[in-house]
């Protein structure tokens, strides 16, 4: 999957467009790269690849919080 370039997929696109990275650049700068996105639609953080995925465990969490309150759950 091309992530960067003219070959990039539209989802990487959306997803750089939504979060850019450090300095505002709109690239993928190495593997491994995370992002999130709520239940709306929308990007909720970007993690560079050196960010441990056990770190995201509170972000995670919270965004499904927000989507069971809003649906009664």
């Amino acid at each position: 999957t091309d992530v960067n370039g003219d070959a990039a997929e539209p989802l990487f696109e959306w997803l750089k467009a939504e979060a850019p990275g450090l300095l505002g650049l709109k690239r993928v700068k190495w593997n491994f790269e995370k992002w999130l996105v709520g239940r709306d639609g929308k990007v909720k953080g970007r993690w560079a690849s050196p960010t441990k995925a056990e770190s995201l465990e509170s972000p995670i969490l919270d965004e499904l919080r927000k989507g069971a309150a809003k649906s009664g759950l």
